[in-house]
């Protein structure tokens, strides 16, 4: 029992020992004047000794630094994080006055000795709102232009082909938003793009244009532009379901004390603004081997064995590290000698997508067999890269293989024997080049008795004749029927929604929510698409609306079909639970269903 205990104890101090450590300032990037907020200095995964706390200008101190510390437990994709916190925590007050507020550098010492600092910060201080206006608008129940923005920023507005960019949809708002619908994001038409994920994203405090804004990033993207010029981003257009408390305007004391006012939701429309990016070409002229790779790289390459017998088998090991358009890099080339057999690539990675790029490490294996005995030089593996930080074309080179095969003493004396020095195209295999003297029975062939031009042949001739026009006039049908994209597409619109549906219900099943309405949109817009031969990413209800009325379609079915899309929407930014997901299924089978009853 001693022993597992100290077995557990001693992965708890491996673990600690290589947990990273940190010390960060978590500070607003804006606030009111007037307003209290917090300011906290946070060390990770490691015991303080000694915090020396900063000078803070601009604000009234109101209480700390108070210490506390905690022990947090993260579970991603599986992966259990545990990691340790240690957090100093300022109440302050900013002044009516100020401007800016100033946090000087801060630092603390560990245990272990080890001295950890933060950099100096300001955070901007905005005029308090007019309150007599915000008091108007809460009986009114109207809402401030501005006081919901959508914005797109890229972090590069100009960049070389194959330089990543990143995309990011941000949401500003001053009042509480309870969901979205019409949602339409970019195509991002030009570019290559991975969306990040958005784990760890929290609301900030943010001044835009001289207000005070909670933040929050919607959706961001790296995306590597594949084309030259200037390349735009599209705008995004979304419907942000707005709640506004309305009160009666009453001056009553009962009005005062027992009016908490109702909530009304008020639609929104939001749109961002096209963003440009102006893409460069890479220099010419490109170096040799150059395949296109954009970034910061470094390659190595190794050799399992420099010494082997014929007929045995090793592999040449190339790893490329560092950051850049991974996805779109093609394989090393290696040039074997004659003698030498070489078989598929394998290849593994380790990637990731982040604001920093696509980092990572990627793997590939080249396996060979040697064929024949005598001494080998397998060239150098090359990787040429482009790197935009300073605008040139570098060349990664390892050493030269220097192989030696040796005889393959394994072969039996009945075996085939090798013939040293010669390709594998030389190779002869002895003791078969004298043919035996055949014993059967033999099968003569009468005088002036062939095939050619007797009846046999002229029947196959015409068989075959007629199996060549027959196959002719199918292959046409099926080069007419195949051209007709908008017919082909109509006649598979049902089972593909169909099978979209049925991916849905699986997700139901599971209660994934999220997916399932996600799904059930690709099925029902798919759908419409493929009946009504338009690109999805063209469609919108009131495009829908028109082409319903110009094909007679149902009025009735029309609008529950879009009404259906509409909640779908509505329901992927609403709370689990609030749509039921059995319901919104049957309904999109039942109109389909309608749908291609009318159509047949």
């Amino acid at each position: 029992m001693k022993k597992i205990a100290l077995y557990f104890i001693l992965i708890f101090a491996v673990a600690v020992a290589h947990a990273q450590v940190s010390f960060e300032l978590r500070a607003p990037n804006a606030v009111a004047q007037g307003e209290r907020f917090r300011i906290e200095f946070v060390l990770t995964n490691a015991k303080a000794q000694r915090f020396t706390p900063p000078t803070i200008t601009g604000v009234d101190v109101l209480a700390g630094p108070i210490t506390s510390t905690g022990t947090n437990i993260e579970i991603v994709n599986g992966n259990r994080k545990d990691y340790s916190t240690v957090t100093y925590t300022y109440t302050v007050q900013a002044l009516d006055d100020a401007k800016k507020i100033a946090i000087g550098a801060s630092s603390v010492t560990t245990e272990d000795g080890k001295n950890y600092s933060t950099k100096a910060s300001q955070i901007d201080v905005l005029a308090a709102q007019n309150q007599g206006n915000a008091q108007q608008r809460r009986q009114s129940g109207t809402v401030d232009k501005d006081a919901v923005q959508l914005r797109m920023s890229v972090n590069k507005s100009s960049v070389y082909k194959g330089e990543a960019v990143v995309a990011t949809l941000r949401l500003y708002t001053q009042v509480g938003i309870s969901g979205f619908e019409s949602v339409k994001m970019p195509a991002f038409n030009g570019f290559w793009k991975q969306e990040l994920t958005m784990d760890n994203q929290r609301p900030t405090r943010e001044n835009l244009d001289g207000k005070l804004y909670e933040s929050q990033v919607v959706s961001q993207w790296l995306i590597y532009p594949q084309r030259t010029g200037t390349l735009e981003i599209e705008q995004t257009d979304v419907t942000a379901l707005v709640q506004v408390v309305t009160q009666a305007s009453g001056s009553s004391m009962f009005d005062m004390f027992f009016d908490s006012g109702r909530v009304e939701t008020v639609k929104r429309k939001l749109t961002t603004a096209p963003v440009k990016i102006t893409v460069k070409d890479l220099p010419a002229p490109q170096p040799l081997g150059f395949s296109g790779a954009v970034g910061k790289f470094t390659m190595s390459a190794s050799i399992t064995t420099n010494e082997i017998s014929a007929n045995s088998g090793g592999s040449i090991n190339v790893e490329l590290k560092g950051v850049g358009d991974f996805p779109l890099i093609d394989n090393p080339v290696i040039e074997f000698p004659n003698g030498f057999e070489k078989y598929e690539i394998k290849q593994s990675e380790q990637i990731t997508n982040s604001a920093g790029g696509t980092s990572g490490t990627r793997k590939w294996e080249f396996p060979f067999i040697a064929r024949a005995e005598g001494d080998y030089t397998i060239p150098a593996v090359e990787f040429v890269y482009f790197d935009p930080s300073t605008g040139k074309y570098n060349t990664i080179k390892s050493d030269e293989f220097s192989v030696k095969v040796l005889r393959d003493n394994s072969a039996g004396a009945n075996s085939a024997a090798i013939v040293s020095g010669v390709t594998k195209e030389d190779l002869k295999m002895l003791g078969e080049d004298v043919r035996f003297i055949y014993t059967g029975k033999p099968n003569f062939t009468k005088k002036d008795n062939f095939f050619l031009w007797s009846v046999t042949f002229f029947i196959a001739f015409a068989l075959i004749i007629l199996v060549f026009f027959g196959m002719l006039v199918l292959l046409k049908q099926q080069i007419k029927n195949r051209s007709d994209v908008a017919r082909t597409k109509t006649k598979k619109a049902n089972s593909t929604a169909i099978r979209r549906l049925k991916k849905a219900k699986s997700y139901m099943t599971v209660g994934a929510n999220e997916k399932f309405f996600e799904e059930m949109l690709r099925a029902l817009w798919g759908y419409m698409g493929d009946k009504l031969t338009i690109q999805v990413s063209d469609l919108s209800k009131e495009r829908l609306r028109d082409e319903f009325e110009r094909r007679g379609v149902n009025g009735e079915q029309g609008e529950e079909f879009l009404s259906l899309i509409g909640e779908c929407e509505l329901a992927q930014y609403s709370p689990a639970g609030s749509v039921d997901m059995s319901k919104v299924y049957e309904e999109a089978l039942d109109l389909i269903g309608k749908l291609e009853i009318r159509k047949s």
